[in-house]
């Protein structure tokens, strides 16, 4: 074959592709110049973004996973990091991850929003393993299992992915985890298109709906004046419709038709419906203070319920007597009858018996130690794989008290653990301690302790205000939306409720949370998409405007003390303990 003169070495294969783009082609070796470019001019904005994301949540900066490349050849591809360090252990989250996800950062949230965590992957073109265009590389375990639904989805694997493409910038959301399937189907439409018509006219061409796409983003973000979300939505559009017709003389006009009607009417670009969504949500990141971790208590004290063994002179009757501690905290003696022995150590008591019993004896010979510990009891309830209390008898932190009760159950509900002490929430993140390895949260414990893990499925959405039955809804399996728990409770008092200032407060863990305002005005009317609840949210509808968080708070705090018992442990620290 001759060389083709074009910027794409062209090839024909047994399902139509033309100007596959090869390795070596001079359109390729452009884009990696370039990108070796974008990095070394950008690199001041590498170092915002990395104070950013370090000083908002632990873990490394750059993440990285093995991704399917060209010809299904395996690399590693990278990114800025936007989830809680361990969120990859879910193995779910190679499937689809959605933007309201609590396992993502709130720093996250905003670079997944306007796609800046990909940007280390400009490094991934400047080493060949990717191009500016193509399909976006998955994960293997996603990438086999769309090849056994899907038919020909391995045909994306027979060109370089991209950083970038078609279906990265129309399709607003990732799909649930029950409608990935579907979901791709749709974005592989998008992607045969492209793989039939590729030229770098194409590439540059998708560049700029890309870009315009993060002005969007940017734009409902920071509004400008004289710029409208109207106005890009109208540009997309236009630019939409010449991507349609550019390079589609092979390809029919059945499918051609298909394409572009799945993406339209899927997302309805015309009416800016993520702009829209973006203004539809306020949410703000609360974080309080945390507890300090304390120091161990070296030295034993005895207290009520021990029992002490004590030898006494290796005397016959007398050199192994297991005495316990009574009521009082004495203990009784032969010669001494009685000696106070509680808020003491062994050693102490050792000598307050030597002196004792000299009264009688010539140099006593005395020993103590504790037969049996029940004086500092350490409660672990709910999902743990041995429940029960525990005897401390030495100091104890927060994760060996984990191993006391054989680990965590699978039903545990992290967000939701606790530590009560004296009947208080201990501001200390568990949750934070166990996915995030965050030490200064392993608190040394105190008798009496409880620490609670709740089980997941008996976490409730608590919805209340101006709704015509206030109560606590179970979550099902596919997930609740906003409109389906208004539903549930027989929905808002008309006339009264305030439907544009739905207050939505959300539990991360007992130190961090979320408070979401949502106007449910634009949802009701069709023009945003439901606002998907996760277990433990309290919903509230007002009855009349509200200020800041503040009056939310006077407004429902006495609603709160009624159902305290239920509510998500955030909750119970920031209102329910303040003045």
């Amino acid at each position: 074959m001759k060389q083709s003169n074009s910027l794409y070495s062209v090839k024909n294969d047994n399902f139509g592709t033309r100007n596959n783009l090869s390795g070596s082609g001079l359109w390729f070796l452009i884009q990696r110049a370039i990108a070796a470019s974008i990095l070394i001019t950008i690199s001041p904005l590498f170092t915002l973004l990395f104070i950013l994301v370090k000083s908002t949540s632990r873990g490394p900066f750059i993440y990285s996973q093995e991704r399917l490349g060209l010809n299904g050849k395996p690399f590693r591809t990278y990114k800025i990091r936007s989830m809680v360090v361990g969120a990859d252990k879910d193995t779910s989250f190679a499937r689809s991850v959605q933007s309201s996800n609590p396992c993502i950062t709130p720093i996250g949230r905003i670079l997944r929003d306007i796609k800046l965590d990909e940007l280390p992957q400009l490094w991934n073109i400047v080493k060949g393993d990717m191009a500016f265009v193509g399909p976006r590389p998955l994960a293997i375990s996603l990438q086999r299992e769309l090849e056994q639904a899907i038919d020909g989805f391995e045909r994306r694997l027979s060109i370089p992915p991209g950083l970038t493409n078609l279906s990265q910038v129309c399709i607003l959301e990732s799909a649930s985890q029950d409608r990935v399937i579907e979901d791709w189907r749709m974005r592989f439409e998008a992607e045969l298109h492209y793989l039939r018509n590729r030229k770098p006219s194409y590439d540059l061409l998708i560049l700029l709906i890309t870009a315009l796409y993060i002005a969007r983003k940017f734009m409902s973000r920071i509004r400008l004046p004289g710029l409208t979300s109207r106005r890009f939505a109208l540009i997309s559009a236009s630019l939409l419709s010449i991507v349609v017709l550019t390079g589609c003389g092979s390809v029919p006009a059945k499918e051609t038709n298909a394409v572009t009607t799945a993406l339209v009417s899927k997302h309805e670009l015309t009416q800016d419906a993520d702009a829209l969504a973006d203004s539809n949500i306020d949410v703000q990141s609360i974080n309080l203070d945390t507890a300090l971790q304390g120091s161990p208590d070296l030295d034993y004290l005895v207290g009520f319920g021990d029992t002490l063994l004590l030898n006494i002179f290796e005397e016959p009757g007398m050199n192994n007597l297991r005495i316990p501690v009574d009521a009082d905290g004495y203990i009784q003696l032969p010669f001494i009858e009685r000696a106070h022995v509680v808020g003491k150590t062994t050693a102490d008591i050792q000598s307050q018996l030597k002196s004792a019993f000299a009264d009688n004896f010539k140099n006593p010979w005395v020993l103590v130690l504790v037969e049996e510990y029940g004086s500092r009891p350490v409660y672990l309830l709910g999902e743990f794989n041995s429940p029960g209390v525990v005897y401390l008898d030495r100091p104890t932190n927060i994760i060996q008290a984990l191993g006391h009760g054989k680990g965590l159950s699978e039903r545990a509900y992290l967000r939701g653990a606790r530590l009560l002490r004296k009947n208080q929430l201990v501001p200390v993140d568990i949750n934070g301690l166990l996915k995030e390895g965050r030490q200064d949260q392993n608190l040394w414990l105190e008798p009496e302790d409880t620490i609670f893990i709740p089980n997941i499925q008996e976490q409730k959405i608590i919805v209340m205000g101006a709704v015509n039955q206030p109560k606590t809804l179970s979550i099902n399996n596919e997930g609740t939306g906003l409109i389906e728990v208004i539903t549930e409770a027989a929905g808002v008092r008309r006339g009264i409720a305030q439907l544009d200032q739905i207050r939505i407060i959300r539990s991360l863990s007992v130190v961090s949370g979320e408070f979401i305002t949502v106007n449910a005005e634009q949802i009701f009317a069709g023009n945003a998409p439901d606002f998907p609840l996760i277990p433990g949210d309290i919903v509230y509808v007002p009855q009349s405007s509200l200020g800041d968080w503040n009056d939310v708070v006077n407004a429902i705090k006495p609603s709160f003390e009624l159902v305290s018992t239920s509510l998500q442990p955030f909750a119970q620290l920031k209102f329910l303990t303040e003045d």
